[in-house]
């Protein structure tokens, strides 16, 4: 099979992904005039609420309190009329919810209560609750600031990024299909856009040792990747998403290789941690299509590449 038809048949998956990464945030309903501490506020508990439940929930009194130390780290940095408003909109936000399963599927009573969005609203209520009563508990080196934006998300700031995994690599050249597997790093600094989306520009290193197809030990091409990504994050609670453009460098150096050069495109999708210290880690699955131009006799290089990818994002 040619190798364009197998980067054919990866394009239009990362086509879909792109068109997701471009859907509408499904999350909490922004309220009219909300002051942005407050929605920072609702932002980050509902974050907390979600990640514990993905751990699985058990009795409700217990799952709030061993929520309520990262809790109260944003509770205690929102001024008192922003705890206001946001506890307000939590309390909207479950009797809206209510009304709107009740009617939609019919649900009344214990049924209404068990119903998974009515839960998730009820547990982010819960855990505003229960930091509103521990007030008492806050450092005195946390003070209230009307210029919180959050502490589970990176908004309106400059960060520094590192990030890395390994990568399955399959792919053409002149020689026929290549198969293998190799890593990459790169460092990037990311900047904040609004209250959904992080750009980040930076460099990465990379490298993959590939076997043919008849799988012959003496016959293993190891190349090098040099990158300039620009990838552009969105949110969605704690998930992540990414879309990416990068010119990349392809060769040996230690063989004295000439370099080629070409274009990449990548989707990734993940999900962040909550905040350590200074540090917001995520983690995700990355698919990516690569094209290196041809270069005299050489045909051009087709790679298709996918693996787990780790990072931290640290603010300046």
């Amino acid at each position: 099979m040619p190798p364009e038809r197998h980067l054919g048949r990866v394009l239009p998956a990362l086509a879909c992904l792109g068109v997701l990464w471009a859907a509408p945030s499904v999350g909490l309903a922004q309220a009219p005039d909300e002051p942005p501490a407050a929605r920072a506020l609702r932002d980050d508990l509902a974050k907390i609420v979600e990640l514990r439940e993905q751990r699985g929930w058990g009795i409700d009194a217990f799952e709030i309190e061993a929520m309520l130390p990262d809790a109260l780290l944003s509770f205690c940095a929102v001024p008192p009329a922003a705890r206001t408003r946001a506890g307000e909109q939590f309390e909207r936000e479950l009797a809206e919810t209510r009304a709107r399963i009740g009617a939609r599927e019919g649900l009344r009573g214990d049924d209404l209560r068990a119903h998974p969005e009515v839960l998730a609203a009820s547990r982010r209520l819960g855990l505003f609750a229960a930091s509103a009563a521990r007030l008492d508990d806050c450092p005195f080196t946390i003070r209230p600031s009307e210029d919180f934006r959050g502490r589970q998300f990176d908004r309106d700031t400059v960060t520094l990024n590192a990030e890395g995994g390994g990568l399955a690599s399959f792919g053409s050249r002149g020689d026929g299909l290549r198969f293998g597997g190799g890593g990459a790093g790169r460092l990037s600094v990311g900047f904040g856009l609004g209250e959904r989306y992080n750009l980040r520009v930076g460099f990465e290193l990379g490298g993959a040792a590939l076997l043919n197809e008849n799988i012959r030990a003496d016959d293993v091409s190891v190349d090098f990747l040099f990158a300039a990504p620009v990838a552009l994050r969105r949110n969605w609670g704690p998930y992540v998403g990414d879309l990416e453009l990068a010119p990349i460098a392809l060769g040996n150096p230690l063989v004295a290789a000439p370099m080629r050069y070409g274009v990449r495109f990548a989707v990734l999708g993940g999900v962040s941690a909550l905040r350590v210290r200074d540090f917001l880690p995520w983690t995700g699955l990355v698919l990516m299509g690569e094209w290196v131009a041809p270069r005299g006799p050489e045909a051009a290089i087709w790679s298709i590449r996918a693996g787990v990818r780790i990072g931290f994002a640290w603010r300046l």
